[in-house]
């Protein structure tokens, strides 16, 4: 979870004023730690588009990438993958 508070930095460091989390679906009435899952983080640039689908069908890049063509404007960047989808900068794992 400490790699959230990492992530948002880099979304401002990079211009890109933080936007959302995106987080696993729990059930109304509870709550859940999240201890290793994995967390979606967004930021933009622009005004962007009204999100129309509330949920991501998984965490595979390319679900990923068809959640974000759906509900924000271009130009996109996705860190820490790589894809070769046209439209799209990306910048890998750092090691």
């Amino acid at each position: 979870m400490r790699n959230i508070e990492t992530g948002i930095k880099l979304i401002n460091t990079w211009g890109f004023p933080y936007r959302d989390t995106g987080v696993p679906p729990s059930t109304i009435d509870s709550y859940t730690v999240l201890v290793n899952e994995h967390v979606l983080l967004a930021g933009e640039r622009s005004q962007g588009k009204l999100i129309t689908t509330k949920f991501c069908l998984s965490f595979d890049t390319n679900d990923i990438l068809e959640f974000v063509k759906q509900n924000s404007t271009k130009p996109s960047l996705l860190v820490f993958d790589s894809t070769q989808r046209p439209d799209w900068s990306s910048l890998s794992a750092i090691t």
